[in-house]
């Protein structure tokens, strides 16, 4: 059986998800409200390939639920997606085909280790 390994890490996720902030979103979100922000959402999609592999798909970061359930919504429909639309909790043990909606809070290092690669 193969060894089923994210493409990105919950960390790796959330390094994206703080470039993705950075590089745009604040300045859209924090003019005259600095501060007030202080955690988003990333919202993936992850299909579990028959062999074990995973192929994950980073949607988008959003700043509310209610725009990464709209998010879904749209996307269900389309091709792939529609096999697997259901949102699967992140802090569930197996992994499952479906949308993940992992909350960060922002101006946070969430990787505080080294890594190995392999």
């Amino acid at each position: 059986m193969a060894i089923r390994q994210r493409r990105y890490s919950k960390e790796a996720l959330s390094q994206r998800g703080q470039a993705l902030y950075d590089s745009g979103i604040r300045q859209q979100v924090e003019a005259g409200n600095e501060g007030k922000m202080e955690r988003i959402l990333i919202l993936q999609h992850l299909h579990v390939m028959p062999h074990g592999s995973e192929d994950i798909k980073m949607i988008g970061v959003f700043e509310n639920i209610q725009q990464a359930h709209y998010a879904i919504k749209q996307l269900s429909n389309q091709p792939s997606f529609s096999s697997y639309p259901e949102i699967i909790d992140p802090l569930s043990s197996d992994e499952r085909s479906g949308f993940y909606i992992d909350e960060y809070q922002i101006n946070k290092i969430h990787w505080k280790e080294g890594y190995v690669t392999v």
